[in-house]
């Protein structure tokens, strides 16, 4: 579990408490799908957004924890009270696999969600990888050097360097 994302949890289960300070309503007519998930980028922030008929929650990504606060200041200092030209990157899965172990949630080369423990170098990561260039969500799965070097070889491969605070432990991934 990712404890800053705490203050969502209760924000979910108590929804008739102000528990988050503001509550934003994000307007996005591209976004056709009921449910859906993807990440939306704006003034130079990225968050995960997940929707679900028509209501939408934005959660901070680890390297950005105080992102509620970074939308409230943005929307002070806007004369309309908007933050515009926000920009959606949904998110597909392929398969339905769900696996019952922690996941990192990558974008692009930005780790954007790890669970504590993976953070702290204390458990083996598996990343969820996914790109604006390919909204298909792809399973990273840890490898060692050998491979790697291997892998690192083929003019096919995609190279991809996670960037995270902190240590996630394990330096090299495969599909």
């Amino acid at each position: 579990m990712q404890s800053y994302l705490d203050q969502i949890r209760k924000q979910i289960l108590s929804p008739n408490e102000k528990i988050i300070k503001n509550l934003y309503v994000i307007k996005n007519s591209n976004v056709k799908d009921n449910i859906w998930i993807g990440i939306i980028q704006f003034s130079g922030y990225l968050a995960l957004a997940a929707g679900f008929y028509g209501y939408m929650i934005l959660m901070p990504p680890i390297h950005c924890q105080d992102l509620y606060k970074k939308i409230d200041e943005l929307i002070s200092t806007s004369a309309d009270r908007t933050v515009n030209n926000a920009r959606f990157y949904p998110m597909y899965f392929n398969n339905r696999n769900f696996y019952d172990v922690p996941v990192c949630l990558m974008f692009n080369n930005r780790i954007m969600f790890a669970p504590d423990a993976m953070a702290a170098g204390k458990l083996e990561p598996m990343i969820i990888y996914f790109s604006d260039s390919d909204p298909v969500a792809k399973f990273l799965f840890p490898i060692d050097e050998e491979k790697y070097q291997k892998l690192a070889q083929d003019p096919k491969a995609e190279k991809v360097r996670p960037k995270l605070k902190g240590n996630i432990g394990t330096k090299y991934f495969d599909i």
